[in-house]
């Protein structure tokens, strides 16, 4: 909690910067809950602890033989309402399969919502190398807990 009130605080201290600290501080008490609450969870929960290689993760949960990291990310991309963003929409959209019709008007801020899930669905699977990797180093299973705001 002592982190979500001091996202609040800079971002009442400075209302024009940016308030993604307080979506990413959320979501963790989201995944907290959730995790709190699975039967399945049953040893013990870690917040942030640091891993051998220096780097910290959101959750680790002792599962007795193993653990279970959690890594919590908030995906936000901000993408402008541009014609350069309306014309990737446009060249990337042909390359759709048949079966796809991503519908965005350009008058209707298109561009900047294609823009937005075009960079989620990268950002999604950079995340998911990125925990192929630490599961690959054998230290137990990872759960990423990808959030969108």
């Amino acid at each position: 909690m002592e982190q979500f009130e001091e996202a609040v605080d800079a971002c009442r201290a400075d209302p024009k910067g940016d308030d993604r600290a307080i979506s990413e501080r959320i979501n963790e008490l989201a995944v907290a809950k959730l995790l709190i609450d699975d039967p399945h969870v049953t040893g013990s929960i870690t917040y942030e602890p640091e891993l051998p290689d220096g780097r910290r993760i959101d959750f680790v949960i002792d599962r007795g033989k193993d653990n279970l990291y959690v890594e919590v990310k908030t995906v936000r991309p901000r993408t402008g309402d541009t014609d350069d963003a309306w014309q990737k929409f446009l060249d990337r959209s042909k390359h759709h399969p048949e079966n796809v019709n991503f519908i965005v008007e350009k008058e209707w801020m298109g561009g900047a919502i294609y823009g937005n899930v075009f960079a989620s669905r990268a950002h999604f699977l950079d995340y998911s190398l990125e925990f192929e990797a630490v599961e690959r180093r054998g230290s137990g299973a990872v759960w990423p807990g990808v959030c969108l705001t």
